[in-house]
């Protein structure tokens, strides 16, 4: 790999477009944002990164015994191998929790926010119950 296949700090402060968006063209929109709960396609690399600071972007923190559950929004088609729905949330679940997160232990991927949030809960539920 050459220093070529990656975007190059200056460029990003130009304004111009990373090499990644040129890479990855074929594929379609490659970022998103939220709004209203909605995915929002876009192919602006500024207005995504501004996007992520948003605090919609976590959909849920939850607590169960020793674990944290946690559902975000990942703003990146998270589906790499490129076939099937495109997969813009994740539940993750890490035994411990802050500092002391020892190691994460689950995650699963979701389309939209309805099956990320219905999703986030069937976990809390089946780590609440012992099914874990």
């Amino acid at each position: 790999m050459s220093d070529d296949d990656f975007p190059d700090l200056e460029d990003f402060r130009r304004g111009r477009k990373p090499l990644l968006e040129k890479k990855y063209a074929q594929f379609g929109p490659y970022y998103a944002t939220l709004h209203e709960h909605k995915v929002v396609l876009t192919d602006d690399v500024e207005v995504w990164a501004d996007a992520l600071g948003n605090p919609e972007r976590t959909l849920e923190q939850t607590k169960v015994n020793q674990y944290w559950i946690s559902t975000v929004f990942l703003g990146l088609n998270h589906n790499h191998w490129f076939g099937g729905p495109p997969l813009w949330f994740e539940t993750m679940v890490f035994e411990g929790e802050g500092e002391q997160i020892k190691s994460d232990r689950f995650c699963r991927r979701y389309t939209t926010w309805d099956e990320a949030m219905a999703g986030h809960k069937a976990i809390v539920e089946i780590i609440r119950y012992g099914n874990f």
